[in-house]
């Protein structure tokens, strides 16, 4: 369940949906189309200007998913408007599984079960960068620190890592640890 500031509420449904609701009535908003292969979204949500994303685990062909969806109201006289995915990001061999990302200026910043870190354009989905790591992230989120231009995380291995981002534009986004 994720709730930015009176906005809507929005739930990942069993089925490979989110659903948005009412944050004052829990009347429905809108109900997204189901995910590429109906696999629940089992990441814990993220909400950012407009955009909620959520990923799910590997499918039967070892392939996760990270998906954008547009949180605008479209049609507020229909509640249960289906909504189509904004993006859709995947990756093979790889899991998303509670894997919760974060936005970071342009850029969705989220972690894997197999230790890839990617960086995603936030609005269209498409990588701008990578880094693989010796161990798979925790489930545990990342969290960013404005002040320090720093973001941190846990690896399974138990380790606590923090990246920081060295170059903004599109063209540049290389990490340092």
């Amino acid at each position: 369940l994720t709730y930015p500031h009176q906005m809507p509420e929005f739930v990942q449904l069993d089925n490979g949906r989110i659903q948005a609701f009412d944050a004052d009535t829990l009347d429905s908003v809108w109900i997204s189309e189901p995910t590429s292969n109906s696999d629940a979204i089992t990441s814990k949500l993220t909400y950012h200007e407009g955009y909620v994303y959520g990923g799910n685990k590997a499918n039967a062909e070892g392939a996760g998913a990270y998906y954008a969806i547009k949180t605008e109201d479209e049609d507020s006289n229909k509640t249960e408007e289906e909504k189509k995915f904004a993006w859709t990001y995947t990756e093979a061999d790889t899991s998303f599984y509670w894997e919760k990302g974060t936005v970071i200026g342009n850029y969705f910043v989220v972690g894997d079960l197999s230790g890839k870190l990617l960086v995603l354009d936030r609005k269209t989905g498409n990588k701008v960068d990578e880094a693989v790591l010796d161990s798979g992230f925790s489930g545990a989120g990342i969290t960013y620190d404005e002040k320090s231009n720093t973001f941190y995380f846990i690896l399974t291995s138990k380790y606590s890592i923090s990246f920081r981002f060295i170059c903004w534009s599109i063209m540049c986004c290389n990490m340092t640890s």
